[in-house]
């Protein structure tokens, strides 16, 4: 799952320390970890294999279902968002063909 940054605690120039294989998720309608600081911080990234992937229709409770559970109204919750099944039927794909 993407990172998320909110106090910019991970320091882009610190990710090129990273010396595993690396799969970085993110919703492409996540308000909280924005396609902008995900990708970035994965440029930076040197180790190989990397692979970055994003969900059209993922928002950042798409991750944690449970959150719409509890918190009702997050991005990633309702209509207008992957449904909970697919998505998680495609993360579980991504994961599997990753490792």
């Amino acid at each position: 799952m993407a990172p998320w940054d909110v106090e910019g605690v991970l320091e882009p120039d610190g990710m090129t320390t990273v010396a595993t294989p690396v799969m970085t998720l993110s919703g492409a309608l996540d308000r909280d970890t924005t396609w902008s600081q995900v990708s970035g911080l994965h440029e930076r990234i040197e180790t190989s294999p990397r692979y970055l992937g994003e969900f059209p229709l993922g928002g950042h409770a798409s991750f944690a279902p449970i959150t719409c559970t509890f918190f009702g109204g997050e991005d990633g919750c309702g209509d207008d968002y992957i449904d909970e099944a697919t998505f998680t039927a495609l993360v579980s794909a991504a994961g599997t063909a990753f490792l």
